[in-house]
């Protein structure tokens, strides 16, 4: 599908476009997602500027996303990937408002899943830290983190993100890769790798940054958190969590 009317474009609250070939919006004005764009192809917004999602924005590290020089998620946005998948999106200027997301926590390895992964009630799922009774080592990069948090023997580990940016990342939401949460027997924290891929880039905000371990009602066994590195920026006033 090519859409290339130069006019500006709102896709509805409510409503969901998923493409599994070519979405061409390149050659249109200000681009505004308020329902779900699931991306599965080639989605190409560039050089559209600002492209902004208020709603859901789901892909992986399969498909193919071109962005203009301005992306924002909204207050009521999230980007994130399937269960099982990663995220890898480069951006020029990236921000993400207070309340916008772009999460993949509980979608990394299924239950009792992963080269980690919390394979009875005595033993909590691993990642970048070990899992308590888990005899298992901790594995993925501690600098270019992109492997899945495994599975506790209830829930699920956290997925991968990986975000490049050459310009400026400004986030007042948050990244996050978290296992996922419950009573006990939780997910070990997946990944978060922010490569900015300019010296002379920019990082700033009040928002967090986190691949927690899940957290628990009773201490059963819990996990091991993830991996988070964030790498090459020039200049770095933000004030948020990681």
């Amino acid at each position: 599908l090519t859409i290339a009317d130069g006019a500006n474009f709102v896709h509805s609250a409510g409503t969901t476009i998923t493409n599994n070939g070519t979405l061409d919006m390149s050659a249109l004005g200000a681009l505004t997602f308020n329902g779900t764009l699931n991306n599965f192809g080639t989605f190409n917004s560039s050089p559209v500027s600002p492209l902004t999602f208020n709603g859901t924005f789901s892909t992986s590290s399969s498909a193919t996303n071109v962005f203009p020089s301005s992306v924002v998620v909204g207050s009521t946005g999230t980007v994130t990937h399937p269960a099982g998948q990663r995220l890898d999106l480069t951006f020029v200027d990236l921000t993400i408002n207070s309340g916008g997301k772009i999460n993949a926590d509980g979608l990394g390895f299924g239950l009792g899943a992963g080269p980690g992964a919390g394979t009875s009630y005595q033993v909590g799922a691993t990642h970048g830290g070990q899992g308590v009774g888990n005899t298992k080592d901790a594995y993925g990069s501690v600098t270019e983190p992109v492997t899945l948090g495994s599975g506790g023997y209830y829930y699920a580990g956290g997925g991968a993100i990986k975000l490049n940016v050459s310009g400026t990342l400004t986030n007042n939401g948050s990244i996050s890769a978290n296992g996922s949460n419950g009573s006990y027997y939780n997910g070990a924290g997946g990944s978060v790798w922010v490569n900015f891929t300019d010296s002379n880039s920019t990082w700033s905000g009040s928002g967090s940054i986190t691949a927690n371990a899940g957290t628990t009602s009773y201490n059963y066994a819990p996990p091991g958190g993830g991996r988070v590195s964030i790498v090459g920026y020039g200049t770095d006033s933000h004030s948020g969590f990681v």
